[in-house]
């Protein structure tokens, strides 16, 4: 919130909170939602969300399903979000926004940033959120005509996690195919990238020993472990401990 004790203060000033880094790797169709509660000083106190694909070195605008309530915030009282789109007014009670990440279904990695500019005049309530979700879009179709466990045709299984000083990686898939197996770190990087060939139905193993593809040690930390292949893709996280 903007202040959970009470009213954001009046004076020209920008707020932030930004998102731990997520990933959509291997989701069909990655979407966002929350909820929020906003009383702002109408059409010139106002709040909206950035995203960031590069570990927060520059960021653009997101716009949720239906759009903000104003086009662009006015400059005349010195508003730091003057000139772009905003939540503003009263939502008059707790609202879903929704906004479709397809378009950056190849960004490993990615940031969301909360702002909120508030000009030299009024105070308000200011700007809530809660239950915020990131999900798969098409998991409720999936669940509806496949049983994970067995009817998956992509297989991943990692063992132990947390790791030291190695993980079995275990995959199998349904139909014998050419895979690839990526590893990316916590700010996107690709650190290892490996190509296997699987027997249908038959359990395949690789043993990551906490190596990069020059060789070099990786620290401990959060790891993405990316498997894909013509008959879909899966991710999973690893914590690799050294």
């Amino acid at each position: 919130a903007t202040n959970l004790a009470g009213n954001y203060l009046s004076g020209a000033h920008l707020a932030r909170l930004e998102t731990p880094i997520m990933s959509i790797q291997g989701l069909i169709v990655p979407r966002l939602e929350f909820y929020h509660w906003y009383e702002i000083e109408e059409n010139y106190d106002g709040g909206n969300i950035k995203i960031s694909v590069d570990d927060g070195k520059s960021w653009q605008m997101i716009n949720p399903e239906g759009g903000y309530s104003i086009e662009a915030l006015p400059d005349a009282y010195g508003n730091p979000l003057s000139g772009q789109p905003a939540f503003t007014g009263k939502s008059s009670a707790w609202k879903k926004a929704e906004l479709d990440l397809t378009s950056f279904k190849e960004t490993p990695f990615f940031q969301l940033r909360f702002e909120f500019g508030a000009d030299e005049q009024k105070e308000a309530a200011g700007w809530y959120i809660d239950n915020f979700k990131l999900f798969d879009g098409n998991a409720v179709l999936i669940a509806k005509t496949s049983n994970p466990a067995t009817d998956s045709p992509l297989q991943l299984r990692i063992h132990p996690n947390p790791a030291n000083p190695v993980a079995a990686l275990r995959f199998k898939t349904l139909r014998a195919e050419k895979l690839q197996l990526q590893i990316f770190n916590s700010i996107g990087q690709r650190i290892v990238n490996r190509y296997f060939i699987t027997d249908a139905e038959e359990w395949a193993q690789w043993n990551w020993s906490g190596m990069n593809d020059q060789q070099q040690s990786v620290a401990s930390g959060i790891y993405i472990i990316y498997l894909s292949g013509k008959q879909g893709s899966v991710s999973k996280k690893i914590i690799f401990i050294r």
